[in-house]
């Protein structure tokens, strides 16, 4: 999966392309709040399902992830817990599993955002645990004033339906413009 390496990358080259248009461009980069431990195997099953993810793939995954563990620690050993929730962070296709499960409410949310607002440029993109937002306009206060207008209807998109929270208190907002980034702060 993507790093935060990788999102850095990223912002960079899409502020490139965007200036290259003439545009500002503003990223911020959010939290998923302890995303690996809270993704419910159910939402797993239904949204991958609804985006052709490969179910058999997503079985041996939830086969894994469902399995009993326990945490040793220093040689002791507490009892086996079973669970519902959570994919392994460690496990090589647990990013692929976080995005085939938030990649359907993502859409239907690009969607509604481009019927209301379709002469902004937008992106988005999860990496790792943590999620890029990306807005671009001729303007750069209105960047900004978008680019913060959109995270926080991320932030209520992500708390209230897909009940994984973003953290807007870890976040890191970046800006091709200073008028851009002041704007986007307040």
């Amino acid at each position: 999966g993507k790093g935060s390496v990788d999102a850095v990358y990223d912002a960079g080259i899409h502020d490139a392309i965007m200036q290259r248009r003439g545009l500002t461009n503003v990223s911020n980069l959010v939290d998923i709040k302890k995303c690996f431990e809270r993704v419910n195997h159910q939402r797993v099953v239904d949204r991958s399902a609804a985006v052709d993810f490969p179910l058999r793939i997503l079985a041996v995954c939830l086969a894994m992830y469902r399995s009993a563990r326990c945490i040793v620690v220093e040689q002791a050993c507490a009892g086996m817990v079973v669970t519902n929730n959570g994919i392994g962070a460690g496990c090589s296709m647990a990013t692929y599993v976080l995005r085939a499960t938030l990649a359907l409410d993502l859409l239907n949310f690009v969607c509604e955002i481009l019927v209301t607002s379709s002469r902004f440029v937008y992106r988005f993109s999860v990496y790792v645990d943590d999620l890029m937002c990306q807005v671009a306009a001729r303007d750069p206060r209105i960047a900004g004033f978008r680019a913060a207008s959109v995270t926080i209807q991320l932030i209520k998109l992500f708390n209230d339906i897909i009940r994984l929270p973003l953290a807007p208190d870890k976040f890191q907002l970046t800006a091709s413009d200073p008028v851009a980034a002041d704007t986007a702060m307040l």
